[in-house]
């Protein structure tokens, strides 16, 4: 997958980022976000949820807080003031709606937080697992049959 609009970032931000948080990312996202920081895969990449096909990936957050896409720390900051979300939720990325795409830490697998989608206009039934692991989900990702 090719990712587009990236920012710039380095190993100290990301660990500045778990510090506050209070978390350690999976090393394949902290891969990922070296290079892909706020980036956004170049053709639509979608994912399956279940019984839910083709949801479509949006952006990585950004871990840069003086940028105008919207940052890492200010989703999580929403997710858990706005919408109320259990704090071991830490939002990595975002769908079109404006739903979040999360790392779910009161789920470890392998050591490793599952990946969860959270639709942010639901009030019940609003936390979905998507993978078990930040690498599955990135093997779950596709780009349309047309």
């Amino acid at each position: 997958m090719e990712w587009e609009y990236k920012k710039p970032i380095d190993e100290k931000r990301i660990r500045e980022v778990e510090m506050e948080l209070g978390v350690h990312f999976p090393k394949s996202f902290f891969d990922c976000v070296l290079k892909n920081n706020a980036g956004r895969p170049k053709t639509k990449i979608l994912f399956d949820l279940g019984n839910e096909k083709e949801k479509v990936f949006g952006n990585l957050f950004n871990f840069n807080e003086d940028e105008d896409h919207f940052s890492f720390l200010e989703a999580h900051e929403v997710l858990i003031g706005e919408h109320k979300a259990p704090i071991e939720l830490v939002p990595f990325a975002d769908d079109p709606a404006g739903n979040f795409i999360c790392f779910d830490y009161r789920t470890l697998v392998a050591g490793e937080p599952i990946v969860v989608f959270y639709y942010h206009e639901r009030d019940e039934d609003n936390i979905k697992k998507i993978a078990d692991s930040f690498s599955l989900f990135l093997d779950m990702l596709y780009e349309p049959r047309d």
